[in-house]
């Protein structure tokens, strides 16, 4: 009898603990690509969560937090678009945990206007506020860096001489050769010219062309020229995708 109750306890121990801890390998993905990454990256995971990808409160906490954090300071497109796109997959989320995030966005005029109108849209969405509801800084996210890793994490990509770092290694105004030394060659690149090429009077000619490496499996680095006469390429943007194919 007292052996069976031992064994009883310890599984009921264990299930609470696995519970608790554990996140599948696509909710950490979708956390890190957040955590890590930079506009682009929250756009793609909030497009992800939109989609159904994921219902984990501990994800969604993550969205709302960056969506917060970034809010009121977005202003380029990339920026706006993750805005607007965490606030739509927090309302498709249906969980109203997340109505006053939602309405405090829509309703401060620091917000990009665009932004704001899809802040609001998503909070009427979920119609009303109903439990506990999210509030920036939450603890549990503070505790996130210690509940949600994998047990067994992805292998780098490793060149010959195995010394290669991790996409996240990247810090905008990088130089190529100097990323490609850190991180390897990429899986495949291509360049296309920006809008700046048209702009007349542009004399230093900065921004008027992009090259974008690959990564498979780990995402984007973005290079822009710095002016029309050194043809330099450094980091403009690090878009973090685990989903990354590697090729366009």
């Amino acid at each position: 009898m007292r052996k069976h109750l031992v064994v009883l306890l310890t599984a009921a121990a264990s299930f609470s603990a696995t519970d608790a801890l554990a996140l599948n390998s696509h909710d950490q993905q979708l956390i890190d690509s957040m955590t890590l990454g930079s506009a682009g990256s929250l756009r793609n995971a909030a497009k992800s969560i939109y989609r159904g990808s994921s219902r984990d409160e501990l994800v969604l906490d993550t969205l709302a937090e960056k969506t917060l954090q970034l809010s009121p300071s977005a202003n380029d497109n990339t920026s706006v678009d993750a805005i607007s796109w965490g606030c739509k997959a927090l309302g498709q989320s249906g969980n109203k945990r997340y109505y006053t995030a939602l309405m405090t966005m829509a309703q401060d005029d620091s917000v990009h206007r665009k932004a704001r109108k899809y802040c609001k849209k998503s909070a009427n969405q979920l119609g009303r506020a109903e439990g506990e509801q999210y509030q920036r800084g939450d603890s549990k996210l503070k505790k996130q860096a210690s509940v949600s890793r994998p047990a067994k994490p992805k292998p780098k990509p490793k060149t010959a001489s195995g010394n290669n770092q991790p996409i996240t290694a990247v810090t905008n105004g990088m130089g190529m050769s100097e990323v490609y030394a850190l991180i390897g060659t990429p899986t495949s690149t291509y360049t296309h010219q920006t809008g700046k090429a048209w702009i007349p009077f542009n004399f230093k000619g900065g921004d008027l062309a992009r090259t974008v490496a690959l990564y498979q499996g780990q995402g984007r680095v973005v290079f822009s020229n710095t002016n029309r006469y050194s043809g330099q390429m450094v980091v403009l943007e690090v878009i973090v995708d685990p989903n990354e194919s590697g090729y366009q």
